[in-house]
C-alpha cells in the first residue's frame, strides 16, 4: 500500500512540476502528459519491433550459414 501511495505521490509531483515549470493550464498540462505517454508507448513499440526483426535476421543468417556448411 505504501508503494502505491508513493507512486501516486510521484505522479502528482511530476504533473504539478511540469505545470508550474512550463506555466501550462490544467487542460494543456493533461494533454501534454497524454501526448508524452503516447509517444513513449510508440517508441517502445518500435524498439520491440526492431529487436524482434534483428533476432529473426540473425536466425536467418545462422540458418543460411548452416545450410552452406552442410554442402
Amino acid at each position: 500500500m505504501i508503494v502505491t501511495v508513493a507512486y501516486i505521490w510521484m505522479g502528482l509531483l511530476l504533473i504539478l512540476g511540469l505545470q508550474v515549470t512550463h506555466d501550462y493550464s490544467s487542460g494543456k498540462n493533461i494533454l501534454t502528459v497524454i501526448a508524452t505517454l503516447v509517444g513513449m508507448v510508440f517508441i517502445m513499440f518500435i524498439a520491440v519491433l526492431f529487436t524482434s526483426l534483428l533476432a529473426k535476421m540473425s536466425t536467418f543468417v545462422t540458418t543460411i550459414i548452416n545450410e552452406i556448411s552442410y554442402r
